[in-house]
């Protein structure tokens, strides 16, 4: 039971993490000159009013979520190139073999979990400071 319990509460964490992480921002501004040059009483918006402004944000996040990106890329290429040959050397290993790259899996997909899931918070902490 306990066992159970962890995982459904690892997935539900990466859950929600992911969802933060794929949320999108939109700006926009309201241009003040032509507010109210609608019509007197006319209750429906001018959409030439609202034109989108550019994202505020420092230097120093930009080049943050930049490395950040790297480094989910190159942890993708890693972790695909890994499993590629665990699972040949598990095709045609022995069975002693087999057992090695099981062990080896377990390391692979926790260095995985780690690698999405530090990027994926630090994202997640970089869109909540901007």
């Amino acid at each position: 039971m306990g066992k159970k319990l962890l995982k459904v509460a690892i997935i539900s964490i990466f859950i929600i993490i992911t969802i933060f992480s794929l949320q999108q921002k939109s700006y926009a501004d309201v241009d003040k000159a032509n507010v109210g040059n609608s019509g007197a009483g006319n209750s429906i918006l001018n959409t030439k009013d609202y034109e989108p402004s550019p994202q505020k944000s420092d230097s120093f996040n930009s080049k943050v979520a930049t490395v950040l990106s790297i480094l989910q890329v190159v942890g993708i290429i890693a972790i695909v190139i890994g499993i590629a040959i665990m699972g040949f050397n598990t095709i045609i290993g022995s069975a002693e073999e087999k057992a090695v790259e099981e062990k080896k899996a377990i390391g692979l997909i926790v260095g995985a979990v780690m690698i999405f899931g530090v990027t994926t918070i630090a994202k997640f902490i970089i869109s909540i400071v901007d």
